[in-house]
């Protein structure tokens, strides 16, 4: 699922790289900004997303 907290959590738990970008220059955290989704910022907070 697009932008879910626990898609979040599996893919960090597997190894996930949060700070890698899209085509767009676009993290992680910038598509949860985006789409204002606070639970999933978080949680890639919590585990050391950068700007």
């Amino acid at each position: 699922m697009f932008n879910s907290k626990e898609t979040a959590e599996v893919l960090i738990s597997h190894g996930a790289n949060i700070n890698e970008k899209d085509g767009n220059g676009n993290t992680a955290l910038h598509i949860a900004a985006t789409y204002n989704s606070k639970e999933t910022a978080k949680v890639l907070i919590s585990h050391g997303a950068k700007k």
